[in-house]
């Protein structure tokens, strides 16, 4: 009887060792299946397409001079497209997609126009500036014509001339004054995407101009911000921002232009609470990202959305310790990509980051770069 109790008592132990050990597995197996559903959701809300590719400028490790880099919407594949020794200072992408316009300094300081396919091949100069910086390319819907600046280069190590608009051929290379005036200065060119209207800056005094090419009228929105204005996809809106003040306090706020009525809408509010700027619509034109804010605000620029009459304001992103800007619709307007500098590590590099738009999920998928744009 001792030795079937002993039996018993064993195999009974053994029942609950392997009891155990099941349950063991089966607990390690419902850990596992929720962790792999938590991501799964996530890359739900937040999907990585593998068509799409975000331009931007960035650096290198122990590299000064900033160049062009391309990288997947997710983070992975990135890949520099040029190696200009002095570096890069802007680019454009054509309206296809097929092709980038970017400006580049030489030796001697002055500053010529060189193209590149989207993938970073059949390299050329598209322009030489001999003793002037030509920088700030804009394309044409037409992806044949562009506008550039033109500054006269000075004394070595003196600033150049005021900035002027010219016209490029990228197909003959004749380049051409906007204006009947050479002398006329402009800057922040930026075309309709209907082709007809042309925005550009005075540098006088700050005034965004928008110039009729089909009729040579012009019309003159007050602004003393500098920052060049943006068209509405449908080409009948132009954003602009401008200084509000009341007595000593003042605020930047954005305003809507109707080019059929000239009529300004402030779409930021009356009150003197907000400063709002880099205004970008969607591809759909039914919303406005933008950075806001707040003055006084222990906290950096933030990105939120807004419909193109000012209504359903909402931040996107609320971190005092990073201050976004420069943001970029993806071609299906799904998502969202941003400079962002850390206020803490005033020393860092800016980085890109990604944010979903439906769900709100933000993602640093670049540690080092700046000025991103999409590539249709």
């Amino acid at each position: 009887m001792e030795t079937e109790d002993a039996v018993d008592t064993e195999n009974s132990q053994s029942r609950r060792l392997r009891w155990g050990v099941v349950l063991g597995i089966l607990v390690v197996g419902v850990l596992v299946a929720l962790v792999l559903w938590q991501q799964w959701g996530q890359k739900q809300l937040f999907p990585a397409r593998a068509d799409a590719h975000i331009l931007y400028l960035g650096w290198e490790d122990g590299a000064n001079e900033s160049q062009l880099f391309v990288v997947n919407a997710d983070g992975s594949g990135q890949k520099r497209l040029t190696e200009e020794p002095r570096g890069v200072l802007d680019y454009a992408v054509s309206p296809t997609g097929s092709q980038i316009v970017y400006s580049a300094i030489n030796e001697d300081d002055s500053v010529d126009l060189w193209q590149i396919n989207a993938a970073g091949r059949n390299r050329k100069r598209l322009l030489e500036c001999p003793d002037a910086t030509c920088t700030q390319p804009a394309w044409a819907p037409d992806g044949r014509r562009l506008i550039y600046e033109r500054r006269e280069n000075g004394v070595r190590g003196e600033a150049p001339s005021p900035p002027r608009l010219w016209w490029l051929d990228t197909q003959t290379g004749e380049t051409i004054s906007v204006f009947q005036d050479a002398q006329q200065l402009g800057l922040g060119a930026r075309i309709s995407p209907n082709g007809r209207y042309l925005s550009y800056i005075s540098p006088t005094n700050q005034e965004v101009h928008i110039y009729d090419i089909k009729t040579g009228e012009n019309i003159i929105i007050p602004s003393q911000t500098g920052q060049p204005g943006i068209w509405s996809p449908d080409s009948e809106t132009l954003l602009v921002n401008d200084i509000q003040f009341q007595g000593e306090q003042f605020s930047i706020h954005l305003f809507s232009t109707n080019l059929a009525t000239a009529e300004l809408t402030n779409l930021s509010g009356a009150a003197l609470t907000t400063n709002d700027s880099l205004p970008v619509f969607s591809p759909d034109g039914e919303w406005i990202a933008f950075g806001r804010k707040k003055p006084r605000a222990p906290m950096g620029n933030q990105l939120w959305l807004m419909r193109p009459d000012g209504s359903e304001a909402v931040n996107l992103t609320e971190d005092a310790e990073v201050h976004y800007n420069n943001p970029a619709w993806s071609p299906d307007g799904s998502q969202l990509v941003m400079q962002g500098f850390s206020l803490a590590e005033p020393e860092a590099a800016p980085s890109l980051w990604l944010v979903d738009v439906a769900s709100g999920l933000l993602e640093e998928i670049v540690l080092s770069g700046m000025q991103p744009t999409w590539l249709p």
